[in-house]
């Protein structure tokens, strides 16, 4: 991704928001992966309580971010041809 953005011709701030995303995205799933397997809790409901609940809320913060930054980036791809 770093090779890509510098090739885009769209502003600086959508450039930014893409990797802004993106980088929250890595975080928040580095944050749930080593805690469900201290949990032992995959984090795929949302009944869960405690320790268990932040793992779910990590996976779907990292899903919807990377969501959006893909989504970002295919909108940057296209309008910037």
């Amino acid at each position: 991704m770093a090779y890509v953005l510098p090739m885009l011709l769209v502003p600086n701030l959508l450039k930014v928001t893409i990797a802004v995303f993106f980088i929250l995205s890595g975080y928040a799933f580095t944050i749930s992966t080593p805690l469900a397997a201290i949990t032992k809790d995959r984090g795929l409901s949302a009944g869960a309580s405690g320790l268990a609940r932040l793992v779910y809320v990590g996976n779907i913060i990292g899903a919807f971010t990377s969501l959006i930054a893909a989504l970002l980036l295919v909108f940057a791809t296209l309008f910037s041809t």
